[in-house]
């Protein structure tokens, strides 16, 4: 497995790398999320209590185990993930996938579609009614989105005033790599590539920011590691296209295998991998810290 037709990311709290120095080890997520499909894309909701997702491979997909739609599963009062349902109002027949929830959840960043084919892909936001209804996606109109091949990924800022793209685009080193646009009074600026710092002759992928947008991870196979698809972080210095070094999370995140579409939620992490099946399911691991000096 090289990539979904969508890889994408999410941002949800801010946790510093320099705070601890290890992982437990990886678990897979418990309950009935993960299943023989392929689960991916995970996306929290503020509060916790939804988990929005990629799935792959079904036949209960709109159409078809070829087709990738959005699922979701509600934790109960026990902490435990309920069975997953698909998300009909946010899918269609072609590719789909929740990038991010805000405005208390009630508002999704959604892959979005032309209508017609699955080109032209791009960003649409949908709102939530208090009835917990979807509306019609409104598509972000980004300037310069062109690219090469069928994935692209996003990841948007907690603010809501900065997306990151990851495409083949016309300055890419490899395959897909990373770029970013600002919004100034509503609207967007054309995509800017982040640098030779972060972007490889591979690909990288799946890019997510933590809480206070100063810490970018993504996964990418130009930069070593353990396996095919590792997951990196690196720090902002700057500006939007200013990072340091990408450093790999190590052996406890990365497998021999697929590893991407980290994001945080009450410090945890949480990711989609192929260690042990061939389809990838959810794990997660807690940060080991230093014990306190006396």
């Amino acid at each position: 497995m090289k990539n979904l037709i969508f890889p994408i990311f999410l941002l949800i709290s801010a946790i510093s790398f320099g705070q601890f120095w290890d992982f437990t080890e990886p678990k897979r997520l418990e309950g009935t999320v993960n299943s023989s499909a392929e689960e991916s894309m995970p996306v929290f909701s503020p509060n916790g209590r939804e988990l929005y997702f990629l799935r792959t491979f079904d036949e209960a997909n709109m159409a078809g185990p070829n087709d990738q739609d959005v699922w979701a599963s509600m934790k109960n009062a026990k902490g435990t993930w309920q069975e997953a349902e698909n998300i009909q109002e946010l899918n269609s027949r072609f590719h789909n996938g929740v990038v991010a929830l805000r405005n208390n959840g009630n508002r999704a960043y959604i892959l979005y579609s032309d209508g017609i084919t699955n080109n032209n892909k791009s960003l649409a936001i949908v709102e939530r009614t208090p009835e917990e209804k979807w509306q019609t996606p409104k598509k972000v109109n980004i300037p310069g989105l062109n690219f090469k091949g069928q994935f692209v990924g996003f990841a948007v800022s907690e603010d809501e005033k900065t997306i990151i793209v990851s495409i083949n685009g016309e300055k890419s080193k490899g395959q897909e790599d990373l770029y970013y646009t600002t919004n100034t009074n509503g609207t967007w600026s054309p995509l800017k590539h982040m640098g030779d710092e972060i972007n490889s002759s591979g690909y990288e992928i799946s890019p997510f920011l933590n809480f206070d947008g100063d810490t970018l991870y993504f996964a990418s196979n130009g930069f070593g590691g353990e396996g095919g698809s590792d997951i990196f972080y690196t720090v902002k210095k700057g500006a939007w296209d200013q990072w340091s070094k990408p450093v790999n999370m190590g052996p406890k995140i990365n497998s021999p295998k697929f590893d991407a579409y980290m994001v945080l939620k009450e410090g945890k992490f949480y990711w989609s991998s192929t260690r042990a099946t061939e389809d990838a399911d959810f794990y997660w691991a807690e940060p080991l810290y230093p014990a306190k000096l006396l």
